[in-house]
């Protein structure tokens, strides 16, 4: 992140951190969370792999998710 603020501050982009991480953290709740979750699995018999795995990817998504909220 450290190159990402020098190249801010040279470019003299007001905020420019800010604005940074709010980018990304857009970008990764649009791109990300709603793909989180492996629906292409859904019609699979249940397995601990499987239940592990969903659990795993719902944790995720919801972190994912939180971050969004707290735009």
């Amino acid at each position: 992140m450290t190159f990402l603020r020098d190249g801010l501050g040279r470019a003299r982009i007001a905020g420019g951190v800010q604005n940074v991480a709010t980018g990304y953290v857009t970008t990764l709740v649009l791109r990300s969370a709603f793909t989180a979750i492996p629906v292409e699995r859904l019609g699979e018999p249940v397995t601990a792999e499987l239940h592990e795995l969903f659990r795993k990817r719902v944790g995720l998504a919801r972190f994912i998710a939180d971050l969004g909220l707290a735009l």
